[in-house]
């Protein structure tokens, strides 16, 4: 594995997308409704859901495009609107259990309870410092999972675009050591990692936001 140690905007990730056998990208989603409205599964803001067709003008460069997604609305949203934006048919969006808000939880519930219980930031800042919090799967482990996951599935297309959540994102990056990710530098709304497969099958790995180096922090915001 090879790490780019620079932040990737989206047009030089779609250039380096062409010249790659295949990039599997696997994007936060854009801005959602809270969750304190009583679901854990909102849908996006209006914000939120314009921001995400503006970055697909921004892919607009790929071609043989295919998309997948988290389960959760607000990311199926997200990726219906990237398609729109940059001119793609997302009338099929593969559903990827691997990358839901829950895979790094030991159940649904776990994750329920620990947002109930306004638990996140203390989990997230022992999950990323140690490698292990209470109900989470362990860091390495996960991050392993998800690896494989992304490069080892044949999403049938040569550019793939996933959209996930923040702390999915973050496992692979920060794992990786791709970017050193704390609370009041997070990873932003549809910022993500990116996958390049070359031509001698060593896969590439960094870390993309539309507006690359030029990004606003972002604090963790769940």
């Amino acid at each position: 594995m090879e790490i780019i140690r620079k932040v990737l905007s989206f047009p030089e990730t779609v250039e380096l997308s062409k010249k790659a056998v295949k990039s599997v990208w696997m994007l936060r989603h854009s801005m959602r409704r809270s969750l304190t409205e009583g679901t854990l599964d909102p849908g996006l803001t209006d914000e939120g859901r314009s921001y995400a067709q503006y970055c697909g003008t921004l892919l607009s460069g790929l071609d043989d495009v295919s998309f997948g997604s988290s389960g959760r609305l607000r990311c199926i949203e997200t990726v219906k609107a990237i398609a729109a934006g940059g001119n793609y048919d997302a009338s099929i969006v593969k559903s990827c259990p691997v990358i839901i808000d829950y895979a790094l939880f030991t159940s649904e519930d776990a994750l329920g309870r620990a947002i109930n219980e306004n638990r996140i930031p203390a989990l997230i800042k022992q999950y990323y410092s140690t490698g292990n919090a209470p109900e989470m799967v362990p860091l390495a482990e996960y991050s392993a999972r998800l690896l494989a996951f992304l490069t080892e599935t044949d999403f049938a297309a040569k550019n793939t675009i996933l959209s996930s959540h923040d702390i999915i994102v973050v496992s692979l990056l920060l794992s990786h050591k791709v970017y050193p990710f704390v609370p009041d530098d997070w990873c932003g709304y549809v910022h993500g990692a990116v996958l390049f497969l070359q031509e001698n099958g060593t896969w590439q790995l960094a870390y993309t936001a539309p507006e690359g180096d030029k990004r606003r922090r972002a604090a963790i915001f769940v």
